[in-house]
């Protein structure tokens, strides 16, 4: 029989009618297809992860040049070798490559974002110790690498890590959490270099520590909307106005409110087109 997707990861092409979608099956193996408009064509990246539970692959497109960037774990591989990638330019695929700047153990969890304004992307990766770790990719290269959080223990907050890009100013703004912490810390990528750690406090009611996270823009200004659930079942939201956080809101408080489980995403966030509401 053939192995069934358990996660799937998708984007869509800003400069022709195509889609790609990455995916871990239940037998470990990282394969994707891509859509041309009318059909679907498969293909396969020959990786395998130890645990096919988590986001061990993603994709996002160079928003100039429309080439699609495929990052992906391939735990078969040696120690260094790991996270690897792939360039899909709409007609042909490029050799797989090693990212040789992230040197943490095996990428378990990716979350992989585009900057609207250019080529740029920002990698963030947690490894099977949920250590946390963010990259960048200029158009060329992946490179300045950080070192974002070494506080976790085995899956304790491997899944709590987002990225998303200011759709304005092109600076992105990493988000990730610390083992047996309520808060969220998050990082700046300016386009040159990594501001310095920061932190947003948990809002009221919350107590338990940050499970998950997601992130997206506001494509009419430099907000980001930040979703944050947690190990006791609480969830919250924050808005990011370019500068600073904005007062945030109690979603669920773990008591009289209760998310479904801690163990999955549970919360997700967007933003309206027209409205600029979140």
């Amino acid at each position: 029989m053939d192995a069934r997707y358990r996660i799937v990861q998708g984007a869509d092409a800003p400069t022709r009618d195509e889609k790609i979608v990455v995916g871990v099956g239940n037998d470990g193996v990282i394969t994707g297809e891509i859509w041309n408009g009318s059909s679907w064509g498969a293909f396969k990246l020959g990786a395998s992860v130890s645990e096919t539970y988590w986001y061990g692959a993603e994709v996002a497109y160079e928003q100039i040049s429309g080439d699609a960037v495929v990052v992906w774990n391939d735990n078969s591989k040696a120690a260094g070798d790991k996270l690897q990638y792939r360039i899909w330019d709409g007609t042909s695929w490029a050799a797989p490559q090693t990212i040789s700047a992230y040197t943490g153990g095996e990428p378990q969890n990716l979350r992989l974002a585009f900057d609207p304004g250019s080529d740029a992307m920002v990698l963030v990766v947690s490894d099977a110790s949920a250590d946390h770790y963010a990259l960048v990719w200029d158009g060329d290269n992946w490179g300045n690498a950080i070192t974002l959080d070494t506080s976790g223990t085995a899956e304790s907050d491997q899944s709590a890590i987002a990225v998303s890009y200011e759709a304005q100013s092109g600076q992105a703004l990493v988000t990730y959490g610390k083992n047996g912490d309520t808060d969220v810390y998050y990082r700046v990528w300016d386009g040159s270099n990594w501001g310095v750690e920061g932190s947003l406090a948990a809002t009221t009611g919350i107590g338990t520590q940050t499970a998950w996270l997601s992130a997206a823009n506001d494509l009419n200004s430099d907000r980001i909307v930040l979703g944050v659930t947690t190990t006791g079942n609480e969830a919250w939201t924050a808005i990011w106005n370019g500068t600073g956080w904005e007062a945030g809101q109690t979603l669920a408080d773990g008591s009289s409110a209760t998310t479904t489980g801690n163990i999955f995403p549970n919360l997700a966030v967007a933003f309206e087109s027209t409205t600029g509401d979140a």
